[in-house]
């Protein structure tokens, strides 16, 4: 049986460097402890923006824009498949991904790479809120990749609460689900019943589809 870790970090809303920096340790430290793959939170690597997904600035929008790459060529996929590589591990995370005709459109992207390199990305396709002023939703379909550990879905977040997601990939072969989340904790409380509420998408739909389901959370201010 595979030995999945998963991280739940906070993400620096204007260092791409520091997020990716903390990444790799805890990259390298979940290879140390015998973990498979390591899972990532949403937009791990370049932040969510400094308000959240209920709203939305100029400069949000600036900075993605601005720190978006191209995957898998940009430098970020590339630094860590070679830790990948390196470590004999896969990882997956969450970034913004620059579209490669234009410059000011970007999607929310879940990346998975591997011993072997570059295995795959998924654009987000459900965007709540204020989100969909930042990104565009991904139009290439729900993603299903082969790996030493067995077949891998993913999805990202808010496509959790839509059975159909999850379907889509189970109907695939998908004996493992990927599920970055950002989702919020607006009053800070464990018990907040809008944070809870993740929670029990997710068991429903590993129950529905009879497959495991991984997740990983932002963590810090607003989760």
């Amino acid at each position: 049986m595979a030995k999945i870790a998963t991280v739940s970090m906070e993400s620096d809303p204007r260092s791409k460097d520091a997020n990716l920096a903390k990444m790799k340790a805890f990259a390298c430290d979940a290879a140390r402890q015998g973990a498979e793959l390591v899972l990532f939170p949403e937009e791990s690597l370049t932040g969510v923006g400094t308000e959240g997904m209920y709203m939305v600035c100029g400069d949000d929008k600036r900075y993605i824009c601005e720190v978006a790459e191209h995957v898998p060529a940009g430098p970020s996929t590339q630094e860590l498949m070679e830790l990948a590589r390196e470590q004999g591990i896969y990882i997956c995370w969450g970034m913004a991904e620059r579209d490669k005709d234009r410059s000011d459109v970007t999607y929310n992207t879940m990346v998975l790479v591997g011993p072997e390199g570059y295995v795959g990305k998924y654009r987000k396709v459900h965007l709540p809120l204020c989100e969909r002023l930042l990104h565009y939703p991904g139009r290439d379909g729900y993603k299903v990749f082969d790996t030493s550990i067995g077949k891998v879905g993913i999805e990202i977040c808010y496509d959790i609460c839509f059975p159909e997601v999850a379907r889509s990939l189970a109907l695939q072969g998908a004996q493992i689900i990927l599920s970055q989340t950002g989702w919020p904790n607006l009053t800070g409380k464990e018990d907040d019943p809008d944070h809870l509420v993740v929670d029990v998408f997710h068991r429903a739909r590993a129950n529905e589809n009879m497959v495991v389901v991984v997740s990983s959370n932002l963590s810090g201010k607003n989760f």
